[in-house]
């Protein structure tokens, strides 16, 4: 599903576009489209014919989350460490060890 889609898109859309109970309070993610899923159900089930319609929907569900929760996590992390962003330039890294360490 990566070779198809963004992050992003995975990120803000489901398989069905129904609201599952854990997320009632949350708002519902628009539905990928019907005629995709089910082209990636029919390769998918070419590839590897021993799985299910269910099987394979649930498989493209987790990823979906999994992009949602990674997705969420990069945009906390570019607000709150907008740095952590811009390159850096290559330099000599400081000597942080002490040279005269305290006496016990």
């Amino acid at each position: 599903m990566q070779s198809l889609y963004s992050t992003e898109f995975m990120a803000t859309h489901s398989v069905t576009g129904a609201r599952s109970s854990s997320s009632k309070y949350r708002e519902t993610k628009p539905a990928m489209d019907r005629a995709e899923v089910q082209a990636i159900l029919d390769v998918t089930k070419h590839l590897f014919p021993d799985m299910t319609d269910t099987l394979i929907r649930r498989m493209m569900g987790q990823k979906l989350n999994n992009c949602t929760k990674k997705f969420a996590a990069s945009r906390v992390k570019s607000e709150f460490y907008p740095l952590m962003n811009c390159p850096v330039s290559p330099g000599p890294i400081p000597n942080l060890a002490l040279t005269n360490p305290p006496a016990r």
